[in-house]
């Protein structure tokens, strides 16, 4: 596939899993996207698994994003807290493409905390609370830190 044939299916209306090996042009793919989304009034939540990765990509680490600390579990009680951070809850909110890259070390437990949060904080019983997902990896490079 090419480049530019990505960057069509990243247009639509789907949830997207980029993937190639490494020098395939994922992250100029991801860019060149972002820079559509920008330029057409969407300013994309971009984050990664870690602190190097994310700013590689020019974001932030998912778990900052969530405004959550681990990714066992939340509680009511962690839930609420979260979303009592008008920051977080705004951020989450006015959310409508998050773009995740280094997927290959995001542990299923952290999706499903940011899953629930973000299903709480839109009010929309949706994976993610209905938020375009575009996740980014490589499955052969680096398993999930743990999990």
């Amino acid at each position: 596939m090419t480049q530019d044939k990505a960057i069509e299916i990243l247009k639509s209306d789907r949830n997207v899993f980029l993937t190639g090996q490494p020098g395939t042009g994922k992250t100029y793919t991801t860019n060149s996207f972002t820079d559509w989304l920008l330029d057409n009034g969407d300013i994309p939540a971009i984050t990664a698994s870690t602190g190097i990765a994310a700013v590689h990509v020019g974001g932030q680490t998912l778990h900052a994003w969530a405004g959550i600390r681990g990714d066992d579990s939340l509680s009511d009680e962690d839930m609420n807290q979260i979303l009592s951070n008008d920051y977080t809850r705004n951020r989450i909110c006015r959310t409508h493409t998050l773009i995740i890259d280094e997927i290959s070390m995001i542990s299923d437990k952290l999706l499903n905390v940011v899953s629930k949060l973000c299903m709480v904080a839109k009010g929309n019983a949706r994976p993610f609370g209905g938020i375009k997902l575009i996740v980014v990896g490589d499955f052969y490079q680096l398993p999930p830190v743990k999990g």
